[in-house]
């Protein structure tokens, strides 16, 4: 990818009446050729007139022709510069070589390092599979190890490893967590079942010798010898919906459990038009 450190033709900071320039690095984004401006992206400022600072031509040919004439190759260069706010938005006016930036601009110097820390130790940076943080974009990378002191480096290096060795182990812990609740639902799923099973086999065995003939019968039986406690766990409420209307049936049985009880006892049912749409267990209006 190209890069230029473009050189400063003047040592004095614009300034446009009550305007305040900026300092920023970023890769171009878009150059119109035929009408002699585009947009460079933001690395470390933001703006309420979006993530793109307007540069003319003219401004680019000033400081370097020779990035200028990059402009119109395949891989846009990338160069840091000074902008302005303006009324109709950010705007590009000059190019500043990174070298001058901490004695020129001493407090955009100090605002960027500050940005570039935020972006390193950064709390909500994902983690990779190595236990690392995920890599900055290129232009970032680029333009913090152009603008960073080695020093400085350094100790972001050693806050940034601290981090990146803390989130590893709040991972871990929450992924041990994780597998401890997950074996946790799958074992009391597992007892469920077979708490299920065993009242199922047992409400056949007391339905059989009453030879039922539909399954509407075995509905009334229950609720009639107020049998929800015995059969919590596979009988209830079952939620209907017939033309656009719900209704709750008393003694109902979700749609595998009925399944398998028509199948069991041979039982037949209604043929009404009513369609099951939920089932809450004797168990669960009880609160248990």
């Amino acid at each position: 990818m190209l890069h230029y450190a473009a050189r400063l033709n003047s040592g004095v900071r614009a300034m446009t009446g009550d305007s305040v320039t900026r300092i920023d690095f970023g890769k171009v984004d878009r150059y119109l050729e035929d009408r002699g401006f585009g947009f460079v992206s933001r690395t470390f400022t933001g703006s309420a007139y979006g993530a793109e600072v307007f540069f003319h031509i003219k401004t680019v040919k000033r400081a370097s022709p020779e990035l200028a004439e990059a402009l119109n190759s395949y891989e846009k260069p990338l160069f840091w510069y000074e902008y302005e706010q303006t009324a109709k938005g950010d705007q590009v006016v000059s190019l500043v070589d990174s070298r001058v930036i901490s004695t020129r601009f001493p407090d955009d110097y100090r605002n960027i390092i500050n940005a570039a820390e935020r972006m390193l130790v950064d709390e909500s940076r994902p983690l990779n599979s190595s236990g690392q943080f995920s890599p900055l974009s290129e232009t970032t990378t680029r333009a913090i190890l152009e603008i960073v002191p080695k020093d400085i480096l350094t100790k972001f290096e050693e806050k940034i490893s601290e981090l990146e060795q803390r989130k590893s182990c709040e991972r871990e812990e929450r992924r041990r967590i994780e597998a401890i609740k997950r074996q946790e639902a799958e074992e009391k799923a597992s007892v469920q079942k077979r708490i299920e099973e065993d009242e199922f086999v047992q409400l056949v065995a007391e339905i059989s010798a009453l030879r039922f003939t539909h399954s509407k019968q075995v509905s009334e039986y229950i609720v009639k010898r107020r049998l929800g406690d015995k059969y919590k766990n596979i009988s209830g409420v079952l939620e209907m919906q017939m033309h656009g209307k719900r209704y709750g049936f008393d003694g109902g049985f979700p749609p595998k459990i009925y399944a398998r009880l028509c199948s069991e006892l041979d039982l037949d049912n209604q043929g009404s038009d009513a369609k099951p749409i939920g089932f809450r267990s004797y168990k669960e209006i009880n609160g248990e």
